[in-house]
């Protein structure tokens, strides 16, 4: 149990994802893609190598009622290589296996799951920009102790990571890979958690995903 079994730490860093699609597909923007999906319904369809980035889609078809067939990969980069083949419309992922090919014009992104534009492609519009303000999606990765750790212990860890993630050498390198340097609380941590573990239980039961051992 995510909640129980572990003593949130701090937050390394958060990461945006991006709206990608092929080039074949005739959209240059995210309201183009809407209304292409609508006119042909079931007709578009989308890769994934992970959960996380196949509920970011579920989430963006429920908001708009929108008909695109799942294709489900072992791992990102099967995904990707799908995707730049053609096999597969579009996907919604982080930026490290998407940006050479957005740079190259493989592949085409819309738009930044972001508040602001990544560093990474400051070129691609936000959600917002793109016309849908209530759409935003970050991922992150954290550190957490064992349950039951020393309250003095997890603050210590925490103020010397946090640290840490100050240094300019860290950021930049975190920026490269598109994360966000962040060093929150525990406390703050926690909150976040229990948000997510909702908002995607909401999609995950709203589309009828289900999670199997």
């Amino acid at each position: 149990d995510p909640i129980k079994d572990f003593a949130p730490v701090t937050m390394v860093g958060a990461f945006p994802l991006f709206l990608t699609i092929h080039p074949s597909v005739e959209a240059n923007s995210v309201r183009e893609l809407i209304a292409l999906t609508r006119a042909r319904p079931g007709h578009l369809t989308y890769g994934t190598g992970s959960t996380p980035f196949q509920l970011a889609v579920e989430l963006f078809k429920s908001r708009h009622q929108l008909d695109i067939r799942h294709i489900p990969y072992k791992g990102s980069a099967p995904s990707v290589n799908a995707l730049l083949g053609g096999e597969v419309s579009m996907t919604i992922l982080d930026s490290p296996p998407l940006v050479p090919h957005i740079r190259a014009g493989k592949l085409r992104g819309l738009a930044v799951t972001a508040a602001r534009r990544a560093a990474v492609l400051p070129d691609v519009p936000t959600m917002a920009e793109a016309g849908m303000p209530d759409f935003e999606v970050a991922l992150w990765t954290s550190l957490f102790a064992p349950a039951g750790t020393s309250p003095v212990i997890i603050k210590k860890l925490q103020t010397e990571i946090a640290r840490i993630l100050q240094a300019p050498d860290i950021r930049e390198r975190l920026a490269l890979l598109g994360i966000e340097a962040s060093g929150m609380s525990a406390d703050e941590l926690a909150l976040v958690l229990r948000q997510d573990i909702e908002r995607w239980t909401r999609v995950a039961r709203s589309t009828g995903i289900r999670f199997t051992p």
